[in-house]
């Protein structure tokens, strides 16, 4: 029988141990289990599904050594859209996590099951360490084919090209200092500053391709999507910003849908859920109801889903600080420009002297199934809408764009672009009657930073090699329209119109504004982005003749001569190189008012200039009836000054002036 004294004794000892238990070093077996359950925990805080069913889904990943989550792929749950962005969302809005392995050799690989339903859902991790060689990633890069030096040129050709292969080897190993090394070391041939988070967007969003849905190129799908996430990933690290996770769970996604269609190309629901995965919502709502007509109830209630009521709790509306009548007066666009993000290349505002029809096409399929019922006859009150709309007065229309893309044939180039439209005074309370009428047009309903957007399908074509592009509108105050071909650039505009001390875009510092007329009938800035200028050789004066004369000549080059086709190639590079860093230019203006119109171009290459003012001279001259002789009636106005020439000439009759401007807005026009 223990005495009170050896009671008290033995407690003491307990408590020691107890208390030794608790302070377990880092890296034990204790700790590395309670890992799985932090990481379910933080999981579970982050969900959001809005699509009511049962959930069994599997996912894996590895984690970086900050514990990010990288190299995501889908292993079970194809059959769940909603699910797997839910996920997808939540684990990268939940990260970084603690890492399970603190071994350089070594790297943990996540297993994350999800059951239950979506209200409730059921999280259990499993982590393991795999050994990583340190040399894996340099063995990786070497691979990579070298090509030929690099030049002081655009990313054209074999630079492009390993660009992208070695964004695909980041993407498997993202904490390889080699390997961003190797691509910083490319970029800085044409002034790209990889030590930017900005700089690591403007290379993922270089990297977008289609993915389309009948066309499908299943390797380069993928290999476009590992690279963009690859980048992407990298500009999150370097600035931890909000905004971009957005881009990024878009990217990852777009992955994701590729693994879906490689699963079973034949089955109608797995390739409507990975076209609702990359918003081309007309072809996954043909594809549900093949599906549906096979007996998937699934496929019945995911098409039900997609143009469903939302949840009124999901939607909150934006309050705007004082002043924001000045919308609608003079100078109504400026408190736009904080809006719209800082790195928005284009903007154009048109201020139209007539009644405006806002009302979306009806868009034309070649499929006999229409979607729901569009086609049913209008009822009374839809009548009475209808006879309004065209009655609708806009204060002005706004125009912004970024990210400019190249066509493929005979076709113009695309950008991520917005449009708002602001209405008087008198027509604002049609702005909600227009909403009414989307409303039943639309293929896709769902709230997106508290406010509703509807997107509204594009035209497809047979056998098209693009993707269906979607056009996203919404209401985010009364008489205010914002329509975008880009979600993620629509989620930055609401996200920002929310933030009332944002940034804007188009600074007051940039030299354009001294040489734009903002109280014109239309006006239009561009401003181009450093970062995004070497993957947009199509809009800017000197990269275009540039460009174009290296290669006319090095062409020739290789024609003339066979023998030697080495140093033929040497010969093409040092033209190339002899051209020295061609993005100079900063940017142009553009006004016109009844029947002249005024341009002027700033860069700080003289010759780029005097091109600039050849090029507009011929441009503003051409005689449609015999294009060698210049009009003799049409005058032309040059003015010189420090970094701009200015040209003053007639107005937008000329459909060459029209492609002409098209182009120097970025929109290559490809014939």
């Amino acid at each position: 029988m223990p005495t009170q004294s050896n009671f008290r004794y033995i407690c003491v000892l307990l408590m020691t141990v107890l208390t030794l238990s608790a302070s377990i070093p880092k890296g034990s077996a204790t700790e590395a289990s309670s890992k799985p359950r932090q990481i379910a925990e933080t999981l579970y805080k982050n969900w959001h599904c809005p699509y009511k069913s049962e959930i069994d889904l599997e996912l894996t990943f590895k984690l970086t050594k900050d514990g990010e989550p990288f190299d995501i792929n889908l292993t079970k749950g194809f059959e769940n859209p909603y699910a797997i962005k839910a996920s997808l969302c939540a684990l990268l809005t939940a990260m970084p996590f603690c890492s399970a392995s603190a071994e350089p050799t070594e790297i943990t690989l996540a297993t994350c099951k999800i059951s239950g339903t979506s209200n409730n859902p059921d999280f259990k991790i499993s982590l393991r360490n795999i050994p990583a060689s340190p040399d894996e990633a340099l063995k990786a890069m070497q691979e990579v084919p070298p090509g030929k030096a690099y030049v002081q040129a655009m990313f054209i050709g074999f630079m492009d090209k390993r660009l992208q292969d070695l964004c695909d080897c980041l993407f498997d190993y993202p904490d390889s200092d080699a390997i961003k090394q190797e691509i910083t070391r490319l970029g800085s041939y044409i002034g790209l500053n990889c030590n930017t988070p900005h700089a690591w967007v403007c290379i993922g969003r270089s990297r977008r391709k289609d993915i389309c849905m009948r066309n499908y190129n299943s390797w380069e799908s993928e290999n476009a999507c590992r690279a963009m996430i690859a980048a992407l990933f990298q500009a999150w690290r370097l600035s931890k910003d909000k905004e971009l996770l957005s881009e990024l769970e878009e990217a990852c996604t777009r992955k994701l849908a590729v693994q879906i269609i490689d699963a079973d190309k034949t089955n109608p629901l797995f390739l409507a859920n990975a076209a609702l995965l990359t918003n081309q919502f007309q072809i996954a709502a043909l594809q549900y109801r093949r599906a549906a007509l096979r007996g998937s109830g699934e496929a019945r209630a995911l098409l039900e889903q997609m143009n469903s009521p939302l949840n009124l709790a999901d939607l909150r509306p934006i309050k705007l600080p004082a002043g924001i009548e000045a919308l609608r007066g003079q100078n109504g666009w400026e408190p736009i420009l904080h809006w719209l993000p800082t790195d928005i290349e284009l903007l154009a505002v048109t201020k139209p002297k007539r009644e405006t029809s806002l009302r979306q096409p009806k868009e034309e399929t070649e499929e006999e199934e229409g979607s729901g019922d569009t086609d049913a006859p209008l009822n009374e009150e839809e009548e009475s809408i209808l006879k309004q709309l065209p009655k609708v007065w806009c204060g002005f229309t706004l125009h912004a764009a970024r990210s400019f893309r190249r066509p493929a044939g005979n076709d113009v180039g695309s950008s991520d672009s917005a449009y708002i439209y602001v209405l008087n005074n008198e027509s604002t309370p049609l702005s909600e009657l227009h909403m009414k009428v989307w409303r039943r047009k639309c293929l896709r309903r769902e709230a997106i930073e508290g406010i509703e957007v509807l997107a509204i399908g594009g035209k497809t074509i047979p056998d098209s090699v693009y993707e269906e592009k979607a056009t996203y509108c919404c209401l985010p105050l009364p008489g205010i329209i914002v329509s975008t071909n880009d979600l993620h650039l629509l989620r930055q505009i609401i996200v920002r119109m929310r933030r009332s001390d944002a940034s804007r875009a188009f600074p007051e510092t940039i030299p354009e504004w001294k040489f734009v007329d903002t109280k014109s009938d239309v006006w239009a800035i561009r401003h181009y982005d450093r970062d995004y200028a070497p993957f947009d050789f199509h809009g800017m004066q000197d990269v275009v003749n540039g460009i174009r004369i290296a290669e006319w000549k090095g062409y020739h080059e290789q024609k003339e001569s066979t023998s030697d086709r080495n140093s033929v190639t040497s010969k093409y590079e040092r033209r190339m190189m002899d051209m020295g860093t061609v993005n100079e230019e900063i940017g142009m203006t553009f006004q016109a008012s009844h029947d002249s119109l005024t341009v002027t171009g700033l860069s700080k290459s003289h010759v780029t200039l005097e091109t600039l003012a050849k090029a507009l001279n011929y441009v503003l001259t051409y005689n449609q009836r015999d294009e060698r002789k210049p009009n003799q009636h049409v005058t032309i106005k040059i003015k010189r000054s420090e970094n701009a020439i200015t040209v003053e000439g007639p107005g937008l009759e000329n459909p060459m002036t029209r492609i002409w401007l098209l182009s120097a807005f970025g929109y290559l026009v490809s014939i």
